[in-house]
C-alpha cells in the first residue's frame, strides 16, 4: 500500500446520470486499473441499474452499501482497509448527502473525482438544486455526459458547466454508447488573425478562451464590455467584462478581461464600450487570464448595469 493510503476514485452525479452504467464500463475495460488488483465499491445510493455481478467477479471488485452519511467514518474506511486490503477503492456518492461526509481520513486520498451526467435530464436537476450542482462540480477533474445526441443542446450544456469550473474535461457519449466530439459550434470565426466577437456572444468567447488560448493568443478580438475601475486595478489598466447566466435566472455571474489601455481614450468606470485589441494569456494565483492590449475603444449608450447575457 502507498505510503499516502489506499487512492479513492469518486464518481457522483444525480440519480439515474449513470454511474453504474459508467462503473461497468470501467471495469470492462479495465479503465483505472487491472482486472488482478483488489477493488472495493463503496455505493452510497441505490439506483436502478445494477451492477454487472460478473465483471465485478472478474475485476475482484468487493461491495460494501452504506446507507448514511454517518457510517463513512475514519474507523469505516480502515475496516474496509483491513477485510479487503484493496489496491483501488470507488466511492459512487449519493449527491443529496452533504458534501462533509466524504472528507477523507488519511489512511486513504482521492486519485480522482468524476461526475456523470444525464444530458437529457441534467438542466431539470440544474434549475432546481443549483447549489448542490455547484457542490458537485467545484472538484471533479472529469465529467462523463451521457445522451449527447442533441448536439447543439449538449455544447450550450458543456459551456455552462465550463463556467462553473473551466478546468474539467470531457468524455461525451450518445444515447447509444458511442463517443462523441463536438463541432466548433462558435458564432464567430477563429481562423483569421481579427476575431469579432459580437455583442451578445461576449460569454462564449470567454469560456471558449479560458478552454482553447491557442484559438486566440496573439490575435486581435473585437468584444463589447462593461468597464470596472477601483483602487486594486493599477493605473492603464480596466476590467472589462459582462454579467453571464450559464443556466438559470439565478446562476449569474460577471465573467472579465483584463484590458491595458494603450489608446487616448479615458475610460471611466461603468462605461458600455466596444473595445479591440491583441489577446494574450497570464496565469494569476494559478488561474488562467485573459489579458487584451486595448488599441481601439468606442463608447457606447450607457446600458442597464443589469443587463445580462446567456450562452444559448
Amino acid at each position: 500500500m502507498s505510503t499516502r493510503g489506499v487512492p479513492v476514485i469518486a464518481v457522483n452525479g444525480f440519480l439515474e446520470s449513470g454511474k453504474t452504467y459508467f462503473l461497468n464500463d470501467a471495469w470492462r475495460e479495465e479503465l483505472f486499473i487491472d482486472a488482478a488488483a483488489r477493488q472495493v465499491l463503496i455505493s452510497c445510493e441505490e439506483g436502478n441499474t445494477e451492477y454487472d455481478k460478473r465483471l465485478m467477479r472478474i475485476n475482484h471488485v468487493s461491495l460494501v452499501s452504506v446507507e448514511s452519511p454517518a457510517e463513512l467514518t475514519e474507523q469505516f474506511y480502515e475496516d474496509i482497509i483491513k477485510q479487503y486490503r484493496p489496491d483501488l477503492i470507488y466511492i459512487e456518492q449519493n449527491v443529496m448527502w452533504d458534501k462533509e461526509a466524504y472528507r477523507l481520513p488519511k489512511c486513504v486520498y482521492l486519485a480522482q473525482q468524476l461526475t456523470v451526467v444525464n444530458a437529457e435530464t441534467f438542466q431539470v436537476y440544474f434549475n432546481n438544486m443549483r447549489q448542490r450542482v455547484v457542490d458537485m462540480l467545484q472538484s471533479t477533474e472529469v465529467v462523463i455526459m451521457y445522451n449527447c445526441d442533441d448536439e447543439k443542446a449538449t455544447t450550450v450544456l458543456k459551456r455552462n458547466l465550463q463556467l462553473i469550473n473551466p478546468k474539467m474535461g470531457y468524455l461525451l457519449f450518445d444515447s447509444a454508447g458511442n463517443s462523441v466530439s463536438l463541432a466548433d459550434d462558435l458564432p464567430y470565426k477563429v481562423d483569421t488573425d481579427y476575431v469579432n466577437v459580437a455583442d451578445g456572444d461576449f460569454g462564449i468567447f470567454f469560456v471558449d478562451s479560458i478552454e482553447n488560448p491557442e484559438r486566440y493568443d496573439g490575435k486581435t478580438v473585437e468584444i463589447t464590455v462593461h468597464a470596472v475601475l477601483d483602487h486594486t486595478i493599477p493605473d492603464g489598466f480596466f476590467i472589462g467584462g459582462r454579467r453571464v447566466m450559464t443556466c438559470c435566472a439565478n446562476d449569474v455571474a460577471f465573467y472579465f478581461v483584463l484590458c491595458h489601455n494603450a489608446t487616448s481614450v479615458k475610460v471611466n468606470n461603468g462605461d458600455w464600450l466596444r473595445v479591440s485589441g491583441q489577446v494574450a494569456f497570464h496565469e494569476i494565483k494559478g488561474e488562467r487570464q485573459v489579458l487584451m492590449d486595448i488599441r481601439s475603444i468606442t463608447k457606447l449608450a450607457k446600458r442597464s448595469d443589469d443587463e445580462t447575457l446567456g450562452l444559448g
